[in-house]
């Protein structure tokens, strides 16, 4: 049989408390005095799991195969550049300098007998593969804004990965006496912290940090691959201009729809799943929390001077069942404190991120609070203007009014 240290420890801690207390006289009488006084308790445990969305999560694995084939086989643009050079350094020659020179004859320096035509210069063709196409733009874009969105939910995942399950404990007795009353009050709250669900790979899903984990890998190599490189920060600003190429490729569509659904993700990706269960404690917890609350109550009691409960009293021989009120207490839960991921002004390349439907309220900065104050000035001048304003057509209609009257009165 393997030894439980734990329960040796607690073996040998309830065999002294069981010692000081059971054998003692005046300890029987203090206990008998708990038993019968007002008493309540309240035990919950409290479970705290996170629960991933796994519908990004699919979302940005269906649609990271289009961006691999596109980035691996990128459009291109062929680009031509044309210059005029003297005919010993002219080395590309097409179609268009034979008929460049029949427009401009003042670069022909001779023609032969043979009517061989000898020029002097003739227009060189330049022809050169461009990747800078919007297209390519706006994949590389898709792939800025992936990898942000990808590791700002993956750190927060990584800061909460652990589910948290806590119990606590609240005793409250309540011992009137013939000089006044005596209150106590024990409480105790243990949080422990688990992460085996995060290696958990057997059921269909149960791996979905896994998942997570894998498609932050495989973006970090579209952000350092040659592609990606080579378009550089050649960003596109939405909205996405709708090409020809980017409404009939089947790819490039996909990298549009992955587009607007992360432009319109706000939520942090996961949520916090939270209950918590009341339950009534064991009697033997109840004893031994009794017992310590009375050596608690002897040592506080005497050496601060004061007389001890019981200490001359006859109130039976009789032992008390301890039987306190069980209280069902449940915390409210407000996922305001659970709000992990600030919400963020959207730019070219960054992704606004929530926690699961929840917006932390920023405090105003210096500067806001400047302009908050210059809007509120100009609203009260704006409204102290109207109330003028209104007062003065108020004046003139009651002047115009007394005016006419005294008119009719005069005719």
């Amino acid at each position: 049989m393997i030894n439980d240290p734990g329960a040796e420890v607690f073996e040998a801690t309830a065999e002294n408390i069981g010692a000081t207390v059971g054998d003692s006289a005046y300890y029987k009488t203090l206990m008998r005095k708990f038993a019968r006084s007002k008493a309540f308790v309240s035990m919950n445990r409290k479970k705290m799991t996170k629960q991933i969305d796994e519908q990004w999560v699919k979302t940005l694995e269906a649609a990271l195969p289009a961006i691999d084939v596109w980035i691996r086989h990128p459009g291109r643009d062929i680009a031509e550049e044309e210059k005029i050079l003297p005919v010993e350094l002219s080395r590309n020659i097409s179609p268009k300098s034979i008929r460049h020179l029949a427009q401009h004859t003042n670069m022909i320096n001779r023609i032969e007998d043979d009517g061989s035509v000898v020029p002097s210069k003739l227009l060189n063709v330049f022809r050169e593969e461009n990747i800078l196409t919007y297209e390519n733009k706006f994949v590389a874009t898709l792939i800025d804004k992936l990898y942000i969105f990808i590791n700002r939910r993956l750190d927060t995942l990584k800061k909460y990965a652990a589910d948290e399950q806590s119990d606590e404990l609240e005793i409250t007795v309540e011992m009137p006496s013939k000089n006044g009353n005596i209150k106590m009050n024990v409480s105790v709250e243990t949080t422990d912290l688990s992460y085996d669900a995060e290696e958990d790979d057997g059921e269909e899903g149960a791996d979905i940090m896994t998942r997570v984990k894998r498609i932050s890998k495989i973006i970090d190599s579209y952000k350092a691959s040659q592609f990606a490189v080579s378009v550089g920060k050649n960003f596109v600003r939405p909205p996405i201009m709708r090409t020809n190429a980017i409404t009939k490729n089947i790819y490039l569509k996909q990298c549009l729809v992955l587009w607007q659904y992360i432009e319109s993700y706000d939520k942090a990706g996961f949520e916090i799943i939270k209950t918590d269960t009341a339950e009534r404690p064991p009697e033997e917890m109840l004893r031994q929390f009794y017992s310590l609350m009375a050596m608690q109550y002897v040592v506080f009691r005497y050496t601060n001077g004061g007389a001890l409960l019981g200490m001359g009293e006859n109130i039976g021989t009789a032992g008390a069942k301890i039987a306190p009120k069980v209280i069902r207490k449940h915390d409210e839960f407000s996922e305001d404190d659970y709000d992990f991921i600030e919400r963020e002004e959207r730019a070219v390349t960054a992704v606004p991120v929530a926690v699961p439907g929840v917006t932390r309220k920023k405090k105003l900065g210096p500067r806001d609070k400047q302009i908050k104050k210059a809007i509120s000035a100009a609203l009260a001048l704006e409204r102290k203007t109207r109330l003028a304003e209104e007062r003065k057509k108020a004046a003139a209609e009651k002047a115009a009014a007394k005016k006419s009257a005294k008119a009719k009165k005069s005719a």
